[in-house]
């Protein structure tokens, strides 16, 4: 698993270069799941407060929060802020018996080496005791292309089966030239060849090729010479980029999670939100998920690991439904039947979801028995092509594709 934070990326960047200025992070989005519609932290848009959410699984404030709300290192840890530990996605991997690294640029990252050291770290409950230090290799390398030819070397020692990569450049050339300038796009162009770098290395090594897992994602993006205001979409809006082992291919992920995750648009969704947006902060449980391994204790973001992120086949059953969802016709002329089985009778809803993630049709039932139903949804009205349904039930949601011809 490599999980990459590229610092102050805004996704819009890379639009701006499209394909063939920022090719790599566009292979990305076209041979992974993406969204350029994610969120950061609600209160806080700076480089430590949201790591420690990626990190920890957690927003900033408030009694399940993580506390950091200072952007550099106070030579403490984070048990001192929040006044107890708190677990990050390090413990569960290191605590598995698996190897794990943090490679940083800024040197306030030592504030996390610090956090989870040999000294600071908490006992290993889980199996053989692997000891106290969650991350076994902690590096920071202010020139990143040096940062990442040893990220490489470490992927491809074979012992690190997690690894945290933050790519600074963005973030201080948006502070020096000022976001979408051309030196910062310049920056984005020059990551995006280093990303382009560990996917190559990824992909001609015989072990990790097909094995891997990739996401990337930002802790914030940025306005002018800053990016401190979290109500502004520029500084709140980031991407998340998810590719390799586990990844479906060219499609968003809020059309692979119409019920459990809402598009915000230009909004700011608070944590009371529901459905939640995607954020930053549930990539590390994300990233669990994909390595097979439970959400870190003590998060409140994707706690669930219920964002999904593979092919629509795999999200066509889970428990709850006595038979698995189908649609027929598919592909349609004009109205489908959705069919479906309850194990216990309740209230359904049935919805469908344009490409754009719009829904173009809603059907709400306040009560449908236990066994099999059949219901009719599209038609005339609706123009052709690929449309995303969800079938939704007390204990159970399925979602798959649709596609009207004419």
């Amino acid at each position: 698993m490599l999980h990459i934070s590229v610092d102050g990326l805004r996704p819009d960047a890379v639009t701006a270069l499209g394909p063939g200025g920022a090719p790599n992070l566009y292979r990305l989005r076209v041979e992974g799941s993406r969204t350029d519609n994610a969120r950061t932290d609600y209160d806080y848009t700076n480089t430590l407060p949201n790591h420690s959410c990626m990190l920890t699984g957690r927003g900033v404030l408030g009694p399940d929060g993580h506390g950091v709300d200072f952007n550099d290192d106070p030579d403490t840890t984070l048990a001192a802020v929040h006044g107890s530990y708190v677990a990050g996605v390090f413990d569960v991997v290191h605590d598995h018996g698996l190897g794990t690294a943090l490679y940083a640029g800024k040197s306030k990252f030592a504030f996390f080496d610090r956090s989870w050291d040999a000294v600071n770290g908490a006992p290993d409950l889980a199996g053989v005791d692997d000891g106290r230090d969650k991350i076994d290799r902690y590096l920071y390398l202010y020139d990143t292309a040096a940062l990442v030819d040893s990220a490489i070397a470490g992927l491809l020692a074979g012992d690190i089966h997690y690894l945290f990569l933050h790519l600074r450049d963005p973030d201080t050339a948006g502070h020096a030239a000022g976001w979408m300038s051309a030196g910062y796009l310049a920056s984005v162009a020059r990551v995006d060849s280093l990303v382009g770098l560990l996917l190559d290395a990824i992909e001609g090594d015989p072990a990790l090729a097909g094995a891997t897992s990739v996401i990337l994602t930002s802790d914030h993006g940025g306005y002018g010479l800053g990016h401190s205001d979290p109500a502004l979409p520029c500084d709140f809006t980031v991407p998340v980029y998810v590719w390799g082992a586990g990844a479906a291919p060219r499609i968003d992920l809020y059309h692979l999670n119409p019920v459990s995750r809402e598009n915000p648009g230009l909004s700011r969704p608070d944590y009371a939100a529901s459905p939640p947006p995607i954020r930053n902060g549930g990539t590390s449980n994300l990233a669990l998920a994909l390595l097979g391994l439970p959400p870190i204790p003590g998060s409140t973001i994707n706690a669930a690991q219920d964002l999904v992120v593979g092919p629509l086949a795999d999200a066509g059953m889970i428990a709850g439904w006595d038979e698995p969802v189908r649609l027929f016709p598919n592909p349609s002329e004009g109205r489908t039947t959705v069919s479906f089985s309850l194990g216990a009778g309740g209230p359904v809803d049935i919805l469908l979801f344009d490409a754009a993630g719009r829904v173009v049709e809603r059907m709400r039932y306040g009560y449908l028995g236990r066994g099999a139903h059949e219901i009719a949804v599209g038609g005339g009205d609706l123009c052709p092509g690929i449309y995303f349904y969800a079938v939704r039930a007390p204990a159970a949601t399925s979602t798959g594709k649709l596609v009207l011809i004419r």
